[in-house]
């Protein structure tokens, strides 16, 4: 993942469904007012099962999200993550 280390990601699978959960978390406990800034220009590459095509590529919430695929590789490019993000990609 191309992203500054306050952007957390966990990537967990269920059959053919990959879910990728995105956390923007600066870890600033003393922070009264909360503020988070964005992340901007996140990309993240995950390898295809062998033989696998993307089916679905889906958002929980409303982004804009760009993909490329080279041979196995999959490429996600995600403009801006506010606090969080699910994306989720579906392979048949």
């Amino acid at each position: 993942m191309d992203a500054p280390p306050s952007l957390i990601a966990i990537l967990t699978q269920n059959g053919n469904r990959r879910v990728l959960h995105l956390l923007n978390w600066t870890g600033d406990a003393e922070d009264e007012a909360n503020s988070l800034p964005p992340v901007e220009n996140v990309t993240v590459r995950m390898t295809t099962p062998d033989g696998a095509k993307v089916r679905r590529l889906s958002t929980f919430l409303e982004a804009p999200l760009r993909r490329k695929e080279s041979g196995r590789e999959l490429e996600l490019r995600l403009s801006r993550v506010e606090a969080y993000q699910v994306d989720t990609v579906e392979f048949e």
